[in-house]
């Protein structure tokens, strides 16, 4: 029952989820290249050893570049959750 006295929750969580938003944006091209890449491999007249490996190629470096994305921005995050907590004042003994 501690949101009661704190307030919502909500501001909290939006401010945290929004250091994922130029991940949400990496996602949007890669699913726009992933289709572009697919439409281009309907079309191709090539073996299906090479569409398959072009369609491995664009999954895994497309799924690599937001894992190593993503870990940078987290790592990023708490460091900056970590270096505000070494900024606050300690309260002293003072009445």
């Amino acid at each position: 029952m501690q949101r009661s006295r704190r307030g919502s929750l909500a501001p909290d969580h939006s401010r945290r989820m929004a250091c994922f938003d130029p991940v949400k944006l990496d996602l949007a091209v890669l699913l726009l290249v992933a289709l572009g890449t697919t439409f281009v491999i309907v079309r191709l007249d090539a073996p299906h050893w090479l569409e398959l490996l072009i369609v491995a190629a664009v999954g895994l470096s497309g799924g690599g570049w937001l894992a190593l994305r993503t870990r940078r921005l987290v790592r990023a995050a708490e460091a900056q959750a970590l270096e505000s907590m070494h900024e606050r004042p300690e309260r002293n003994n003072v009445p």
